[in-house]
């Protein structure tokens, strides 16, 4: 009898999918995804760890001490509570174990933004403002961490849309519309 083995010294790779590029948090949660891959002897464990700007663990999800059964490919997806944190930057960091010990970890920034954005009217210069004809509506929005989406819509009375002006993307810290 031959018993052949293989030696996996390669370490697991891991790829955030989730957050995505700014990295902010909006709201009470902040869902996080990010895939293993370890073509060798498989993913064993994934586990992300969430730190405030001293270092201080704030929280955890993963499949812990668990084995995810060895797995080429494994995409752990879990949500982390920031409704009670202050905002600034924190600190995701996740890690990935394969069956043969192999560890991996990737680091990650992260805003906390609980603020809404500032919204000024221009054009009319009151939202009350009662108008008619021909106008060009123009607002400017500002927020610490930049405008993601910016819209225009005009409402009747009854509160029905009557014209939707389009939207603007990817915007800066302070945003004309």
């Amino acid at each position: 009898l031959v018993t052949y083995y293989i030696k996996d010294t390669t370490r697991p790779t891991l790829v955030f999918n989730e957050p995505s590029a700014p990295n902010l948090a909006f709201g009470a949660t902040l869902p996080v995804s990010i895939t293993a891959s370890d073509a060798g002897s498989g993913v064993a464990v994934v586990v992300v760890h969430f730190y405030n700007a001293s270092g201080t663990l704030l929280g955890s999800c993963g499949s812990g001490n668990s084995s995810v059964g060895g797995a080429p490919t494994y995409t752990y997806t879990c949500s982390l509570d920031t409704s009670k944190l202050p905002e600034g930057t924190y600190n995701l960091k996740a890690g990935a174990n394969d069956v043969a010990g192999n560890n991996q970890t990737v680091s990650m920034p992260v805003i906390i933004d609980h603020t809404r954005p500032t919204l000024t009217f221009i054009n009319p210069a009151a939202p009350s403002t009662t108008v008619s004809g021909s106008f060009s509506p123009e607002t400017e929005a500002t927020d610490a961490h930049g405008i993601d989406n910016m819209a225009i819509n005009i409402y009747n009375a009854s509160d029905t849309l009557v014209k939707s002006c389009g939207s603007v993307k990817d915007l800066g810290s302070v945003a004309t519309y």
